[in-house]
């Protein structure tokens, strides 16, 4: 790793303390709920469609569910629990949305984020690198800091708040997500009025 990655890194797990965990924990951490992203977002998809969060658990089952990721990331089944519930899935989200107000480097961690785990597209390294039009070693560099600053985001101070104050803390989850979407509606439909106003001249 360069001076300048580990600088990037101090920066972020000085902002974030997490107690018990150093770099390498909050690393694998969050690369392994991340990494379950693609597969329980379509399971997701088809098991429970059409239901609110509190339709598939209750505020309490969730809170203790969030306790145990808080402490035992290496239960996979109560990871894919909290996932098939909606909850993870949502959180994840909003981590992956929050890295893009970081400073300095921001958009590159949320592209970077979005193309390899959160995409529903599969893509190959190359692919990636190529969507992102980044060297390989700059990819590897983003990605490892990006993962770390989700980590930071999640056991920092997204999953403390949603045990404390659960259906609070996913109220504002929900809010911050609808925000996000308008946003991207709204560049997309921009986008569409360039296009057309291109096809008129």
């Amino acid at each position: 790793m360069s001076r300048k990655d580990s600088r990037v890194i101090h920066n972020i797990l000085k902002a974030n303390r997490i107690e018990g965990m150093n770099e390498d924990d909050i690393y694998r951490n969050s690369q392994t709920v991340l990494q379950l992203y693609k597969e329980m977002e379509w399971n997701t998809d088809i098991n429970i469609v059409h239901k609110s969060l509190e339709d598939k658990c209750s505020w309490e089952d969730l809170a203790k569910n969030l306790e145990s990721l808080q402490k035992h990331v290496d239960d996979v089944s109560r990871i894919k629990e909290l996932y098939n519930s909606g909850a993870l899935s949502k959180m994840i989200r909003y981590a992956v949305g929050k890295t893009q107000s970081f400073p300095k480097k921001g958009q590159e961690y949320f592209d970077c984020l979005h193309n390899t785990f959160l995409d529903p597209q599969d893509r190959t390294v190359e692919e990636i690198i190529d969507n992102l039009h980044i060297s390989r070693g700059t990819y590897y560099d983003t990605r490892h800091e990006a993962i770390i600053l989700v980590g930071a985001i999640l056991w920092g101070s997204l999953i403390p708040f949603c045990i404390k104050h659960t259906q609070e803390a996913f109220m504002e989850v929900d809010h911050f997500l609808t925000i996000c979407e308008q946003e991207i509606i709204g560049i997309d439909s921009h986008d569409d009025e360039d296009d057309d106003l291109e096809d008129s001249l």
